[in-house]
């Protein structure tokens, strides 16, 4: 795309049938890249204060080309990364209030910043206080220190038992572990312990279970086979995962995620249910409702965008109707709410089981993989194991 098509197609209106937009913010700085992560993402701190400058120059971009986002309403803000916690508390600090004085931020905005459990700090933690965060994501993926070392992680076991062990974390309201199944070297046994060990913490109240995807161009992707779990043992995970959750009271409420009621991560549900997102920063991404597009994924390229006026978008693409339908269809099939078959009819003027979908639908109930209750098609917990599939073959 060229900086003329970037000139254009900036200042077309943004979530004009929405008085309300959700902010991801991505920092690109980690101390080391993990074996799995295909996340960009630059294993350094050099840059920060260029590319603080540039967030401010962006942001500045969106209020210039886009002043109708001034009367408009945040209402999640998620940072991620990248390694957000990497920033000092100054360095924070600049790039939240820039975030608070440009934008209109909901009275009870949900703002969460992933954290790794090695840059934690509580003079960090006051000044996320300070500035109006309130929900902490902590990348665990580990209790196992062999495991940690072989995935690339830098903190330890101890380190995250201590950082959970701090009180100023109860001073946030939703406090949550990442956590990945299925890395070299890893038992069920293994994925077990970790979960155990987390919740004997109360203030965890929301835990990510992600199944490790081999990602091309990772270190990861380089390995034998051999040693990463087989389908069947992927099974027995998900397996050991679901039922020890829900027996400790947490609700699983999208293929991947658990919570205890009223914890569920508010930003995430703003994807699954394709609500307007602003991205800002190198590679992150943004939804309109009817187009998507997203940052360039280079620092440089970035920086010296925004430096020269334009918006620094690497992507624009226009969502048909059977994208859209699809894309609803996939993300809506993975949470436990499942499709509203109202809303599906109101979007695409058609019911959910018109045609074939009839009939699939009909045999997807006998195989106990669907549920059509309460006006809501949703998957049973056997079928939420096979969401992606099912989303296929509806669609």
């Amino acid at each position: 795309m060229s900086d003329n098509s970037f000139g254009a197609t900036s200042q077309s209106p943004l979530f004009i049938s929405s008085d309300q937009f959700s902010l991801y913010i991505h920092v690109p700085f980690c101390a080391q890249k993990c074996g799995y992560c295909d996340f960009y993402s630059k294993s350094t701190r050099a840059g920060t204060d260029q590319f603080l400058d540039a967030i401010e120059q962006e942001i500045d971009l969106y209020r210039n080309f886009h002043p109708e986002l001034s009367s408009k309403t945040i209402t999640t803000i998620f940072v991620g990364g990248g390694t957000p916690s990497i920033l000092t508390s100054s360095e924070w600090k600049r790039l939240a209030s820039k975030v608070t004085s440009t934008f209109q931020l909901a009275q009870n905005c949900e703002w969460t910043i992933e954290v790794n459990p090695e840059s934690f700090s509580d003079a960090k933690a006051q000044a996320w206080l300070d500035s109006g965060v309130n929900r902490l994501s902590f990348g665990v993926q580990s209790l196992d220190d062999s495991i940690l070392k072989k995935a690339g992680r830098i903190h330890s076991a101890k380190r995250v038992i201590d950082v959970l062990s701090n009180p100023i974390l109860t001073r946030f309201n939703r406090i949550s572990c990442d956590t990945i199944y299925g890395l070299p070297g890893q038992k069920v046994a293994d994925v077990v312990a970790t979960l155990k060990l987390l919740l004997t913490f109360p203030i965890v109240t929301h835990i990510s279970a992600y199944e490790l995807t081999i990602a091309e161009d990772t270190p990861f992707a380089d390995l034998p086979p051999a040693l990463f779990p087989d389908d069947e043992i992927l099974a027995d995970y998900e397996e050991a995962v679901l039922s020890l959750l829900t027996e400790s009271g947490f609700t699983r409420y999208e293929v991947s995620n658990y919570a205890k009621p009223g914890h569920e991560c508010l930003h995430n549900q703003i994807y699954w249910q394709m609500k307007p997102y602003l991205g800002i920063g190198p590679s992150a991404h943004s939804f309109d409702g009817s187009r998507r597009f997203g940052d360039v994924d280079s620092l440089e390229t970035y920086c010296s965008t925004v430096e020269n006026g334009a918006l620094p978008w690497g992507f624009e693409e226009e969502i048909s109707p059977e994208m859209y339908r699809n894309e609803y269809l996939f993300l809506a099939l993975r949470t436990a709410d499942g499709v509203s078959i109202d809303r599906y009819e109101q979007l695409f003027g058609e019911s959910i089981f018109a045609g074939e979908r009839s009939r699939t639908i009909a045999e997807l109930q006998n195989q106990n993989i669907v549920i059509v209750e309460q006006g809501r098609l949703a998957l049973t917990p056997t079928g939420l194991n096979l969401a992606d599939g099912v989303a296929l073959k509806l669609s």
